[in-house]
């Protein structure tokens, strides 16, 4: 009675873990054997074992999106050959995987051509032809994960109309429509995309710009959220200067007194 339960479980488990990789738009194939027009290659490796290298000379990028289990998977798949599919097009990973976490293996992306007309359909710029240059386009797009559900979430965020390379950049700086949405809250609405750009790659949160709201600084520029930012002035810090402070320092001040404690006597 024993053995056939432990039959029925392995039986019913042994699908779950072969199709794991799958339910996530990875599976097992080889690596091409020839490259087609369009095709980008290069190197990968694993870094610390929490990130895929890739290298295209003399670039080093790595491929967002992925989980410590992805990168497991992707690691084991290489033996015999592995793909990762996105919408912008399929990553080939080769093996065997190296027994040394340094030593590169090559990896082949091929675009997939309905790509682009999908984002079109959404309202991007995409650029026109399929050479060398729309190739590249789409091997960025697929190492940032640029997927039409997320073309669709920055169009409904009022961000349908850009171009691709700004939707690129958006999603490599981690800009999501309920970043966007957060920030019209505060008042921060219909910022140009290169504003949300340097705010998303600093991570300047929303709670941090409440805060400021807060103890008194409304509508504060997004040059000077990036200064503080850049210089990492702590909420607390500034609470502490605007305490001891008539009228309250600019932006700037504040984070000189930051960077020069000395000059903190200035305002007290």
């Amino acid at each position: 009675m024993k053995k056939k339960l432990w039959l029925g479980f392995v039986l019913v488990l042994i699908p779950s873990i072969l199709t794991r990789a799958e339910d996530r738009n990875m599976a097992h194939e080889p690596f091409p054997s020839q490259p087609q027009k369009g095709d980008v290659q290069g190197t990968w490796r694993i870094k610390g074992g929490k990130k895929i290298i890739l290298s295209v000379p003399p670039t080093d990028m790595e491929v967002d999106g992925l989980s410590a289990r992805d990168i497991r998977d992707i690691a084991r798949g290489a033996k015999t050959g592995c793909k990762v599919q996105r919408d912008a097009g399929t990553f080939f990973f080769a093996g065997p995987f190296p027994a040394s976490r340094e030593k590169s293996k090559r990896f082949c992306f091929r675009p997939q051509p309905e790509y682009g007309g999908r984002l079109e359909g959404l309202d991007l710029k995409v650029p026109a032809g399929d050479g060398e240059a729309l190739s590249s386009t789409l091997f960025l797009c697929a190492v940032h994960d640029v997927s039409c559900g997320y073309a669709a979430e920055m169009k409904g965020a009022g961000y349908g109309g850009i171009s691709l390379d700004q939707l690129m950049k958006l999603r490599a700086a981690g800009v999501t429509a309920q970043y966007v949405a957060a920030l019209g809250e505060i008042g921060y609405r219909n910022l140009p995309p290169d504003h949300l750009v340097k705010l998303g790659a600093l991570g300047v949160s929303t709670d941090y710009m409440k805060s400021l709201f807060e103890i008194g600084y409304q509508n504060v520029p997004v040059d000077d959220l990036i200064l503080l930012r850049v210089h990492r002035v702590p909420i607390g810090f500034i609470q502490s200067v605007i305490g001891t402070s008539h009228p309250l320092p600019t932006i700037r001040e504040l984070a000189l007194i930051w960077i020069h404690g000395d000059k903190v006597s200035r305002f007290r």
